[in-house]
């Protein structure tokens, strides 16, 4: 290694009655230049022995998380990092580069899979290969050890690297103790933590639906046309013939296009009057379906009566995507991850669907079929939701969700559960819904609420329920790449959430559980 030098930029201070003439004077320069040469090193690369560095920095970082056993979820808790890194210069600087470092070592231990397969890139985006977010990110204590070396500017020897190669295998060393199996391979994805080793998926089912068939090397918008009609009348008769796409928020839509080398027209309904509008009867509540999730998360009737579905909308994306995001969109896009359908299924919502010609209403359940596939008819606009009233307040609502990371996910499995049970212990109504991440829709667990039904909630009862569960999931996917982990967990997280709802008081109540924490800790 040569020696090199570094610079820094000091202001010089002017005294206070000297302020008004170097700020008017033409040209100050208020800088000095200078630099720094390294004390002396070497190094024999023939003999493999020398002193290559003049200064050395040490550093440990500790990792507290929990493991929920049940899915291989971790959750990091708190990350303690104490650095030597000699005089620190810059206290804001240096706690920056330390919390960066740690942001790269979760990314590493727990979230980037960059998958390459013979030679092929399959982490061609964002959507696949997972950053951290700053939710992600858990509660930092960050300390200097100042041990000054001579040899360094000022006393400081460096900050970098360092700061990012700890975390990572702390994170592995702290699973190993919390579950007694010790990993060779990062990132501790879901599944490797569950099953030992990672999944690959083979393809991406929105990338199959969606994509051109000839392959587009640049994922970027080309060949939009956008109209924008002042009225709901005018937007169903551009869309009549067939030849348009409605666009909303357009989140789901224009990352679609990004796939496609066809041209489009789009008709944009966002904003219009007729789709923006919450009302509440004694019956019902009715959100138009050009309503955004931030804004249908803050409604307070909508809080008050189906907290599942705006607690699981406030999953969704971030809030820039939620303020743009809206529910009829979510519906119509009919991803098998749609996180507002699976609570408005359990409270037995319906929809109503536009042309230019007719209006009709049906169950949403109904109009799903499968994933990306839905019963919409040429020309239609998803105009109206309508959601019941539940009978009584002492429901039992709980929604449970798996994801990969805590902001910006896509669900990897979700239950949503209504049960209303007498104060005699027996079980009056179950609803339980699976999202669609699972089976090929968003629909209603109808052979394991019968086994629930009528009955008091024992544990022998819950075993049953789950095997009829596992027979119809066997049934769906026990020929998919991901059913050696969906299977088991799902069958972890009905169990947990039955379990859970054995445990509150009198059986009654209102609960909702978004992030699994179940298993062990350390």
């Amino acid at each position: 290694m040569g020696k090199y030098r570094t610079s820094w930029i000091r202001a010089e201070k002017s005294p206070l009655q000297k302020q008004p003439t170097v700020r008017n004077g033409p040209g100050v320069n208020l800088a000095a230049y200078g630099w720094f040469d390294q004390p002396a090193i070497h190094w024999d690369e023939e003999k493999g022995s020398g002193s290559p560095y003049f200064t050395w920095v040490y550093g440990c970082q500790i990792v507290d998380l929990k493991v929920d056993t049940s899915t291989g979820k971790v959750e990091l808790l708190d990350i303690t990092a104490v650095h030597d890194v000699g005089q620190v210069i810059n206290q804001v600087g240096f706690e920056g580069q330390v919390a960066g470092g740690i942001a790269q070592g979760v990314g590493l231990g727990v979230l980037e899979d960059f998958n390459i397969e013979s030679g092929n890139v399959k982490s061609e985006n964002l959507d696949s290969y997972l950053l951290p977010t700053i939710k992600d990110i858990p509660a930092l204590s960050i300390q200097a050890v100042e041990n000054s070396d001579n040899g360094g500017p000022f006393g400081a020897k460096s900050i970098g690297e360092p700061a990012a190669e700890l975390a990572a295998v702390a994170i592995t060393n702290a699973v190993a103790f919390a579950t007694g199996s010790r990993h060779r391979q990062l990132p501790l994805t879901l599944e490797q933590v569950y099953l030992g080793y990672n999944l690959k998926k083979p393809a991406r089912q929105s990338e199959l639906v969606h994509a051109s068939e000839e392959k587009k090397q640049t994922h970027r918008l080309n060949g939009f046309s956008i109209i924008n009609p002042t009225s709901l009348e005018e937007a169903l008769e551009l869309l009549a013939d067939g030849q348009a796409t409605a666009l909303a928020g357009g989140t789901d839509i224009l990352v679609q296009g990004r796939l496609q080398n066809t041209p489009r027209k789009l008709v944009n309904i966002a904003g219009l009057e007729a789709l923006c509008n919450i009302e509440e009867t004694d019956r019902e509540v009715i959100i138009g379906g050009g309503i955004c999730f931030n804004r249908l998360t803050e409604h307070p009737a909508l809080r008050t009566h189906f907290p599942l579905l705006t607690e699981a909308c406030h999953t969704i994306g971030s809030n820039q995507i939620r303020n743009r995001a809206t529910i009829g969109g979510n519906i119509v896009n009919a991803a098998p991850c749609a996180d507002s359908v699976p609570p408005l299924v359990v409270y037995g919502a319906e929809i109503e669907l536009r042309n230019i010609n007719t209006t009709r209403r049906l169950p949403l359940s109904q109009f799903i079929t499968g994933g990306y596939r839905t019963e919409r008819q040429q020309g239609e606009i998803l105009t109206r939701v309508f959601i019941p009233k539940l009978p009584n307040a002492g429901y039992i609502q709980q929604y449970r969700q798996l994801g990969r990371r805590n902001a910006l996910n896509i669900t990897r499995l979700s239950l949503t559960c209504l049960m209303d049970i007498g104060t005699d212990g027996i079980v009056k109504e179950c609803r339980l819904v699976d999202g669609g991440a699972l089976f090929s829709k968003p629909q209603r667990l109808a052979a394991a609420e019968e086994v629930l039904l009528h009955q008091p909630l024992t544990e022998a009862r819950i075993k049953q329920a789950s095997n009829v569960l596992a027979d119809m999931i066997d049934t769906a996917i026990g020929g998919r790449w991901s059913a050696v982990y969906k299977q088991p967990v799902y069958l972890n997280m009905f169990r947990d959430l039955m379990n859970d709802i054995r445990a509150l008081p009198d059986n009654s109540g209102f609960s909702h559980h978004i992030a699994l924490s179940q298993g062990e800790t350390l």
